[in-house]
C-alpha cells in the first residue's frame, strides 16, 4: 500500500529546513504551509 502522505510530509520538512526553520518544532511545517497559502494561522 503506497504511503502518499509520507512523501508529502518529507517534502514539507525539507522546505522547513531550507527556510531556516530546522531549529523549531513540528509547527515549522505549519509555517511553511502558511507561506504557501499566503495566510497566517492564529490561535484562539
Amino acid at each position: 500500500m503506497p504511503l502518499l502522505l509520507a512523501n508529502v510530509t518529507q517534502q514539507l520538512y525539507q522546505m522547513a529546513r531550507a527556510a531556516g526553520l530546522n531549529k523549531e518544532d513540528g509547527l515549522a511545517v505549519v509555517k511553511v504551509l502558511e507561506r504557501l497559502a499566503g495566510v497566517e494561522v492564529k490561535a484562539r
